[in-house]
């Protein structure tokens, strides 16, 4: 496959906002400690960069998707490579809090929490239970849009939405 460098520039781009984003947040919890222009500054900031996680699902959908995976290849090469080093970090990271920290977490609340993604203990680290669960999907989501009709492919997009947006928005 060719290069593809407006892809690589976008990643760029999205990587320095969600940089962005991280730098700025902080500056959000300390609207009464500082002047007012500064958390208008981070807020400004940090609501301009939400857009950048969406852009980083799509960039992998556009090269992931359309494209022959066979499931357990694929599996292997991107869910596993992400959820064995995963593991391990949330592992260190409850020993960590368990023995720095005033405030230890058990090891069946901190399972529970990690098998129910993150809960209290890591929901910080929402992005990679969204990309393992995306990994778990691309295989069948592919294996469908190969197949799919035009109106099949365009049913599917709205029941997406209405799952995604109409129904958070209700609750």
């Amino acid at each position: 496959m060719p290069k593809l460098y407006w892809i690589t520039n976008l990643r760029v781009l999205v990587t320095i906002i969600v940089v962005m984003i991280h730098t700025s947040g902080g500056i959000l919890f300390h609207y009464n400690n500082i002047p007012h222009s500064s958390w208008w500054i981070g807020n400004i900031i940090s609501s301009f960069g939400r857009f950048s996680v969406p852009v980083f699902v799509m960039i992998s959908g556009a090269l992931l998707l359309g494209k022959e995976i066979e499931l357990f290849p694929f599996l292997q090469k991107r869910f596993i490579r992400v959820w064995i080093p995963f593991t391990i970090w949330i592992i260190i990271y409850v020993l960590y809090h368990n023995i720095f920290e005033h405030n230890p977490h058990s090891f069946s609340k901190a399972f529970i929490n990690y098998l129910t993604m993150g809960g209290d203990l890591y929901g910080h680290l929402w992005f990679i239970y969204m990309i393992l669960g995306l990994y778990l999907l691309t295989p069948f989501i592919n294996h469908f849009l190969s197949k799919a009709t035009n109106q099949e492919v365009n049913f599917f997009l709205l029941l997406c939405f209405i799952s995604c947006s109409i129904f958070p928005l209700i609750n």
